[in-house]
């Protein structure tokens, strides 16, 4: 699924918003899941690096698939919470792929503290469902269906991802 399409689309954005490969870029992922679009992004900008922070579960398998790549010089696969954890940083990049449903707390305090961790002009690309109103189901919600029925939260509306992002300053 990764490979039709969903990378190229990404690498193609990254290619408009950093011209330079050879541009040493930081990137931080968050739920970076099996690590493609990481693993991806450093073969085609070899002077960065990246982080992906995942589950312990998840993590070990990322960590897998990117030796597999022979990647791991570039990509640091650490477990963690990103709700509860640091980001560090700064970083060029912050990837939060699928997550936004498993945000606890404030919203808008979840992108303060990527703002704190993005470099002075750095990116953030959100990936993933979002419902138009406010606790509704999202339009593409099928694909995510098993896991909605399996507990998973609903992801917070449009509304409420773009006040977030505008009271984060970002």
């Amino acid at each position: 699924e990764m490979y039709l399409g969903r990378v190229q689309a990404f690498l193609e954005e990254m290619s408009k918003l950093f011209p330079d490969c050879n541009e040493p870029l930081q990137v931080l992922d968050l739920g970076g899941g099996t690590g493609i679009l990481d693993i991806e992004f450093v073969k085609q900008y070899p002077n960065s690096k990246a982080t992906i922070m995942e589950t312990l579960e998840v993590a070990k398998v990322t960590k897998e698939i990117v030796y597999e790549h022979q990647v791991e010089q570039k990509i640091e696969v650490i477990c963690g919470d990103f709700n509860l954890d640091p980001f560090l940083g700064p970083y060029d990049l912050i990837i939060a792929s699928g997550i936004l449903n498993f945000v606890t707390g404030n919203l808008s305090d979840f992108f303060k503290k990527i703002s704190a961790s993005l470099k002075e002009g750095g990116y953030l690309l959100i990936i993933g469902p979002s419902a138009n109103d406010v606790n509704k189901t999202p339009a593409n919600m099928l694909s995510w269906l098993s896991g909605f029925l399996d507990g998973i939260p609903l992801p917070p509306s449009n509304q409420e991802i773009e006040a977030a992002v505008q009271a984060s300053n970002l």
